[in-house]
C-alpha cells in the first residue's frame, strides 16, 4: 500500500492526508497568531475590560447619532 496513509479504520491517499495536515496546520498557525495579538494588546484582563467598554461606549455614540 505504497503511497496511502492509515487513518481510522480506512486507508486514504498521501496527497490528501498531506493537504488535510496542511490545513490543520495553518488554522492552528491562524490561531496561534491571533491569540498572540489579542495577549499583547491588553496585559491584563482588566485591560481588556476597559477596552471591552470604550468600544461599547463608541457603538452607542455612533447608534445615538
Amino acid at each position: 500500500m505504497a503511497g496511502r496513509v492509515h487513518c481510522g479504520l480506512n486507508w486514504i491517499p498521501m496527497k490528501t492526508y498531506q493537504k488535510q495536515s496542511v490545513g490543520r496546520v495553518l488554522v492552528l498557525v491562524a490561531s496561534a497568531v491571533l491569540l498572540a495579538a489579542l495577549g499583547t494588546g491588553c496585559n491584563t484582563t482588566r485591560g481588556l475590560g476597559r477596552d471591552v467598554e470604550r468600544t461599547g461606549e463608541h457603538i452607542q455614540a455612533g447608534a445615538r447619532g
